[in-house]
């Protein structure tokens, strides 16, 4: 769980976003699944829904209506970008495309991106600036 003394890196005035925020993991390694929903839980979050395939991302998102999608853009079935896509169309829901390959990363507009393999520090981070970035308070 995140705490206000806690630095997850190294960032000038800003902290670690400490809302629990609800995530759809979409990744069709289970290995990798169950590392991303054991940080997740030890970061404080929780995952709503877990997905493997581009139509199951897409149902899961629509029923438990995440605050966070963290994709992987190689699916074995479908596509993880076509995935965020299709779930972005109702509306903007901030996410984090992850791949093993910079370059299809790099090839999309996407304001935070995490590259495998990555660290717990580096996917706390990632959350940090998907959520800072997408999060407006009442004015």
């Amino acid at each position: 769980m995140y705490s206000q003394d806690c630095i997850l890196y190294r960032a000038p005035i800003r902290k670690p976003f400490s809302l629990r925020v609800l995530v759809l993991v979409v990744e069709d390694e289970a290995m990798i699944s169950g590392f991303l929903g054991d940080v997740l839980t030890t970061m404080g979050h929780q995952v709503c829904a877990s997905a493997q395939a581009e139509d199951e991302a897409v149902a899961a998102a629509q029923h438990t209506r995440p605050d966070l999608m963290i994709v992987d853009v190689n699916l074995s079935s479908g596509s993880g970008l076509a995935a965020i896509d299709r779930i972005s169309r109702a509306g903007f829901l901030p996410h984090i495309p992850m791949s093993g390959d910079r370059a299809t990363l790099a090839a999309r507009d996407h304001a935070v991106t995490i590259t495998k393999p990555f660290t717990e520090r580096n996917l706390a981070g990632a959350i940090d600036r998907a959520m800072q970035t997408s999060y407006q308070p009442a004015r």
